[in-house]
């Protein structure tokens, strides 16, 4: 496990307090080797000629459907060269006509006959049996979460998480910790880490959240939530007490993990002498799992709402609303002198969700 200094080296201020921005229109669930091949063709092609954006392909293999050739319209983000090899996934038109090809999942590349063969067999344990059971094979499915290619390990992470159950045997958990010895984790791998927790993958979460990408990284605080909350604290609380950005960064992350012993913790922290340290504390508890029912930091927050300059003051009657702190928003709305003050608490009355979210991402 990385000490707290190291677990905070090379991440921004501006990664850790801000939520991630949409990623993609693809839902990437929808678009892996399993979701597609329930729904379309899958076959091995080769380019043989390009015209106006049509793949004129033949068709080396036919994993499932059958056709001899494809004339493959493709989208905006779709590219092919000539004689390129690759797996692709087609729907059909009703009258028989490939659909266009709209997302660059909808195609794996082979690049040579090693990736072929390790592609073509990852996608047969995804079709159906010759005795025609149509379930995955899990066991191929954690083995190819340690895939040389990041795709088959993707893939397998978000094809394991689509299953309704899962009951991994000790070698498909110890298939799961290698994975994390793999490649950097993915949002999936993170994900399954947090289905099918267990005190050995407390080391490997911890360090993905020092991940530069966002997604991981808030995957990584959740996963953490649900196998080890004490190890999160024990890593990151301590910065709540040090400079303003290790600061409001360790606020970011523990808000992330959430659980009630991280709620106290930061409940506790409001005592903070920094408006900035207070305002990512604050956006924090808003978010953080199990805040509402211990009623966590109203007090103090109530006290900031009443007496803080008005940019602080919006910031804690926001997070009062996220917290379902009703009376003390209804008590400030008839009492207080300052009427800005006791509009504002009537509006987040009426909206505690959106409003209040809205004011909380919006103030610097």
């Amino acid at each position: 496990m990385k000490p707290f200094s190291t677990l905070f080296a090379g991440l921004t201020l501006a990664i850790l307090t801000s939520a991630p921005a949409q990623a993609s229109l693809v839902d990437r669930a929808q678009v892996t080797l399993g979701a597609l091949a329930q729904r379309d063709l899958a076959c091995v092609v080769e380019v043989r000629a390009l015209k106006e954006g049509v793949a004129f392909t033949e068709v080396q293999s036919s994993l499932k459907g059958a056709k001899k050739h494809l004339e493959l319209r493709l989208g905006a983000h779709v590219s092919l060269t000539l004689g390129e090899r690759a797996l692709v996934f087609v729907r059909l038109d009703e009258a028989g006509r490939p659909l266009p090809l709209l997302t660059p999942w909808a195609l794996v590349r082979l690049q040579d006959e090693a990736q072929e063969a390790l592609v073509l067999a990852a996608l047969r344990t995804r079709l159906p049996s010759e005795e025609g059971d149509a379930q995955p094979q899990i066991g191929a499915l954690f083995a190819q979460l340690s895939s040389p290619l990041e795709r088959l390990r993707v893939d397998a992470a978000y094809d394991l998480l689509r299953l309704p159950t899962l009951e991994p045997a000790a070698s498909e958990r110890a298939a799961l910790l290698a994975a994390f010895q793999a490649g950097p984790p993915s949002e999936a791998l993170l994900d399954l880490a947090r289905r099918l927790p267990s005190p050995e993958l407390t080391g490997p979460v911890l360090n993905a959240i020092g991940s530069g990408d966002p997604y991981v990284q808030q995957a990584a605080c959740q996963a953490l939530g649900v196998i080890d909350v004490g190890a999160a604290l024990l890593a990151f609380a301590p910065g709540l007490e040090a400079g303003r950005e290790e600061a409001c960064a360790a606020a970011k992350i523990l808000g992330d993990v959430g659980g009630a012993p991280v709620a106290r913790r930061l409940a506790e922290a409001l005592a903070d002498s920094r408006p900035e340290v207070r305002a990512a504390l604050m956006r924090a508890l808003s978010e953080c799992r199990g805040a509402r029912a211990l009623k966590a930091g109203q007090a103090t927050l109530s006290v900031l709402a009443e007496e803080a300059p008005w940019e602080e003051a919006r910031l804690a009657l926001a997070t009062l609303a996220r917290l379902s702190a009703g009376q003390a928003l209804a008590e400030l709305q008839r009492n207080h002198p300052d009427a800005e003050r006791r509009y504002l608490a009537k509006r987040l009355r009426a909206d505690p969700v959106t409003l209040a979210r809205r004011i909380l991402r919006e103030t610097p």
